[in-house]
């Protein structure tokens, strides 16, 4: 048996349309837990990207929104400098209404 941790999901950020979050609340699929496995797993492949993106051989286009409370802007730029060293990086900020 794995254990399992609770998460604790700001469910509003998931979406700007309250219909999508009613729905992704009420969907019977979702749920409030991972396994410490899929985290730990999660999280150590999210420190090796950042270690090795400036290996990145390809072009990329990165679009993040500034506003976004799931995903780390931080982390994406971390990512799009490194990358920069070796690649093309285009990038786009979309500045939250929020932010």
């Amino acid at each position: 048996m794995s254990y399992v941790i609770q998460v604790r999901l700001e469910s509003s950020a998931l979406a700007r349309v309250q219909s999508d979050v009613d729905a992704y609340k009420n969907n019977p699929l979702v749920h409030d837990k991972i396994s410490a496995n899929l985290f730990l797993n999660t999280y150590e492949t999210g420190l090796w990207v950042l270690e090795h993106a400036s290996e990145f051989p390809l072009p990329l286009l990165i679009i993040h929104g500034t506003g976004d409370r799931i995903c780390s802007v931080e982390g994406i730029r971390m990512f799009a400098e490194a990358a920069f060293q070796k690649t093309e990086v285009f990038f786009g900020w979309l500045v939250s209404r929020d932010a």
